[in-house]
């Protein structure tokens, strides 16, 4: 079963998270959302706390998985919210008819330069993630233009993301057991 966290009430909207990520990625807009909507906040396979699942690595192959997790919190057919690899993740939701609406922003497969080169350098910055030691990581964030640098594949400008917050999406990439 996909980690699931539930809060806020009204329609159901599903939150799915960029590659690497975790439905801590949410945080900043989850506490204005709750007032209205029921989130359901969903760490994908293989990231988060969610473990794999297996022999699927791509959104199409992850619909039945989350597809059991909306069915146990009650929420067949949510809208759904995604970003990046969320956002690929809402359409293939929608294909397969367990979408009532999709936001998808900037979804995988949309990449402005090849997907071998969006792969490789989302594999570079995943394996850097983890190589590096955790003391390092804390402190270089600390510094605006690294942060530019680590986030240049999940924020217009990392300077601009608070270091707290970097760190949290980097711990994010070193757990995450998909790549």
């Amino acid at each position: 079963m996909l980690a699931t966290e539930v809060c806020g009430e009204g329609p159901p909207v599903l939150l799915a998270h960029g590659t690497m990520g975790s439905h801590a990625v949410w945080a900043p807009i989850r506490r204005r959302l709750s007032r209205e909507r029921r989130l359901i906040l969903i760490d994908l396979p293989g990231m988060g706390s969610s473990p794999m699942v297996p022999d699927a690595h791509v959104p199409a192959a992850w619909v039945d998985a989350i597809g059991e997790a909306l069915d146990a919190v009650g929420a067949p057919c949510p809208a759904v919210v995604g970003h990046s690899m969320g956002g690929w993740t809402a359409l293939e939701l929608a294909k397969r008819g367990r979408a009532s609406s999709v936001l998808a922003l900037a979804p995988a497969g949309m990449w402005v330069r090849s997907p071998r080169a969006a792969d490789f350098s989302l594999r570079l910055g995943w394996l850097m993630a983890k190589a590096a030691p955790p003391w390092l990581v804390a402190r270089a964030l600390g510094v605006p233009s690294v942060r530019r640098l680590a986030l240049r594949d999940a924020s217009v400008d990392g300077r601009s993301v608070p270091a707290a917050w970097a760190r949290s999406l980097v711990a994010d990439a070193r757990r995450s057991r998909s790549e």
